[in-house]
């Protein structure tokens, strides 16, 4: 029975393939193979934001990530970190409404519904994946050739990938259930942004207070990205550990959470 419970929401993945990759290809078709600039949307945020951030805190507050002064630098470590971090809430904030916005197909019985939240985070990661080529473009033109912990981010994807999955479900329940839910997200999403250290060295922290910091998960996959692809180094083993097992709890609360609640959602919605 507990063998079972663990692994249904990887069976999803498994079963639902098909349905998901249809869903997938038929959302990056609807959000950007119409549009005049294409692929090149998911790509304009990120970067205004980048322009913006360096700008504030690196010439403007003086904010620094290693002894390199250049902007240029601190717009490395800035992307680095901004890049996961969208893909983490653009996929949450698109999940909250993913009930809703496919009610019509949630009122048929048969459709596996879980499938909503789950390929709205896999849309939001392949997205990612053409920050992550930029990234890497930039770091060549820098003169920074990344090593081999950069085959890291395969494991540090997957845990990455069930955390955010495991959010998305809850948060679309929720949203079903509670209207405000994506008031909610909207603040909490940006609380927890500066909350995490994107824009700022997670040394800059006073000591006493960096404990605090890494209770958010977020702080391990940002800092794992910045050690895959700037540093150098693989990931350090015991917070990525940690980060992996509160992920797995996540995807599979998230996933019996739903479970319990979809079959009320046709009479919600």
């Amino acid at each position: 029975m507990v063998i079972d419970a663990l692994v249904a929401p990887f069976q999803v993945l498994v079963r639902q393939r098909p349905v998901i990759t249809t869903f997938v290809q038929r959302e990056i078709r609807t959000r950007y193979g119409t549009s005049a600039l294409g692929l090149a949307w998911p790509l304009i945020r990120p970067l205004s934001l980048l322009a913006l951030y360096t700008f504030v805190f690196s010439t403007v507050m003086k904010v620094r990530f290693s002894d390199d002064p250049r902007a240029t630098n601190f717009a490395l470590y800035l992307f680095c970190g901004l890049i996961p971090w969208l893909a983490f809430s653009d996929g949450l904030s698109r999940a909250t409404t993913a009930i809703h916005d496919q009610s019509s197909l949630v009122k048929r019985i048969r459709f596996p519904s879980e499938i909503l939240p789950l390929h709205q985070v896999l849309v939001a990661l392949a997205i990612e994946s053409l920050g992550l080529v930029i990234l890497l473009g930039a770091l060549l033109v820098d003169g920074r050739l990344p090593g081999w912990p950069l085959l890291a981010l395969a494991a540090i994807v997957i845990p990455q990938f069930l955390f955010t999955t495991g959010l998305a479900w809850v948060l679309a329940t929720w949203s079903v259930l509670l209207s405000d839910t994506r008031q909610i997200v909207a603040f909490a999403l940006m609380f927890w942004m500066y909350a995490t250290p994107i824009v700022y060295p997670l040394e800059m922290v006073p000591t006493r207070l960096q404990w605090v910091f890494w209770l958010n998960p977020m702080t391990y996959v940002v800092e794992a990205y910045r050690d895959a692809i700037l540093e150098n180094r693989a990931p350090q083993l015991i917070g990525f550990a940690l980060f992996c097992a509160v992920a797995l709890a996540v995807f599979i609360a998230g996933y019996w959470v739903f479970q319990r609640s979809k079959y009320e959602f046709a009479d919600v919605l």
